[in-house]
């Protein structure tokens, strides 16, 4: 494991906890789970829906970035994890970092002079990456209009000490560089073929199994070398509650060998790191085949 994924951990109060208090969440969120899977059992979600869910969703103060990554703020404090066969609480933020430093590394690594970001929501990982690739030209598109109000927002301030908490790396910036982001529907995106050095997702395609088909060869279009996602692979959701969570929810239902199918070659997978019990996700860099 990278010594900065550690800080992260160690930020986030990673503590092996075997308390009876544990396990009797572990068995409430079974339980919550399991109804959730049985009600929503064959329910589709529409566009529409999917649009309107985001919108309140990004207008609520738990989805604020001051309280995703403050490890003192209890509505975060309530998350299980495991990992390495140990249950833990920690804040919700911890995940989130992770992915966020993973995606940081790929990009320091791949050198793109123009990075596409699908379902970018309220702008928190473009805005970080921009503030320390200033030279990269950055897109973030999201279904929602409000996130996509609430990013415009944000690219436009002066980030303060929240934005940073829980980040392992010496900050750079405390202000957004090169950023745009529109309201867009990821099933048609309104870019060039090849417009893209780097095209990313971030537990987006989770909520888009329906449509993930059109999403992926959409980002594969737009994309002239690179495609990574951070989502809920189905071979890491097989234990009996990741399984209710992620079935219940129509999470992404494929697994790293389906990327073969939209001409991705993988080249690095990042799965060495803390999950929620409740589900498991891996980050999959690939490099586009052309053929």
């Amino acid at each position: 494991m990278d010594d900065d994924v550690k800080k992260i951990i160690t930020y986030y109060n990673f503590k092996e906890d075997k308390r009876l208090s544990i396990y009797l969440k572990y068995i409430n969120i079974f339980y919550r789970k399991f109804k959730f899977y049985l009600k929503s059992f064959n329910k589709k979600i529409s566009p529409e829906i999917r649009e309107k869910i985001y919108d309140d969703a990004w207008q609520s103060d738990i989805n604020d970035f001051k309280f995703w990554f403050n490890r003192e703020k209890t509505t975060q404090l309530s998350q299980l994890f495991s990992y390495e066969n140990n249950m833990f609480i920690a804040s919700g933020g911890l995940t989130q970092r992770i992915w966020q430093y993973y995606l940081f590394r790929c990009l320091e690594k791949t050198s793109p002079s123009k990075v596409l970001e699908i379902g970018s929501g309220n702008g928190i990982n473009l805005c970080l990456f921009s503030s320390y690739f200033e030279e990269i030209n950055f897109t973030g598109i999201d279904i929602s209009l409000k996130g996509v109000e609430n990013s415009i927002k944000l690219k436009n301030s002066i980030l303060d000490e929240n934005f940073f908490f829980g980040w392992p790396l010496p900050l750079k910036n405390n202000k957004p560089g090169k950023i745009s982001f529109e309201k867009c529907n990821a099933t048609k995106l309104n870019f060039n073929n090849q417009e893209f050095d780097f095209v990313y997702s971030i537990l987006a395609l989770e909520q888009m199994d329906d449509i993930k088909d059109k999403v992926i060869t959409e980002m594969v279009r737009v994309s002239n070398k690179y495609v990574m996602l951070i989502e809920p692979f189905k071979e890491y959701n097989n234990s009996i509650l990741k399984f209710f969570h992620h079935k219940g929810s129509k999470y992404f239902s494929y697994t790293k060998k389906n990327l073969s199918d939209f001409n991705l070659r993988i080249l690095e997978v990042f799965e060495d790191h803390p999950n929620k019990v409740t589900l498991g996700v891996c980050g999959v860099l690939c490099e586009k085949v052309n053929k």
